[in-house]
């Protein structure tokens, strides 16, 4: 009885002995973690930017409020100079557009495809693609948009 408990035991100490198996990762598998993880940085220095553009947004909550008259819902397809899309939201929500600073000699380009979606939404989505270039500000009690362009470099 006490051969096959002293065998038992060897047995157990010898595989706990015995070294870990090693894991190679294939030269296919690194270059997908390293892809990975250049997806993973880029895609946080992407958030961390529209994260700095989102802070100069427009706040809509005001806007969708009767008061506002920019809460109702359009289907707008867009691609061009900010200006003429703001006389047309104008038009639509009966705003005045006023434009200050210097005008860019080369148009500031907004490409809008917008489905039923409120103008205050239409309107946020350009200012945030005018970016540094343009600043867009709405008075809802005098009714006007306001295109503030930067100054010159």
């Amino acid at each position: 009885m006490d051969k096959p408990l002293v065998i038992l035991s060897l047995a157990t100490i010898m595989v706990g002995c015995s070294p870990k198996p090693t894991y190679q990762i294939s030269d296919v598998e690194y270059q997908l973690m390293k892809s990975a993880m250049s997806v993973e940085d880029s895609l946080r220095a992407l958030a961390a930017t529209q994260e700095v553009y989102a802070k100069n947004a427009i706040n809509t909550d005001i806007l969708i409020t009767p008061q506002g008259g920019m809460g109702e819902l359009a289907s707008l397809d867009w691609s061009g100079p900010i200006e003429p899309l703001l006389e047309r939201v104008g038009q639509m929500t009966n705003y005045r557009v006023k434009v200050l600073g210097p005008i860019p000699n080369i148009p500031l380009i907004i490409n809008i495809s917008a489905r039923e979606r409120m103008l205050a939404d239409i309107l946020k989505d350009a200012g945030l693609q005018a970016g540094k270039r343009a600043n867009l500000v709405v008075y809802p009690t005098s009714r006007i948009i306001e295109l503030r362009y930067a100054a010159i470099v």
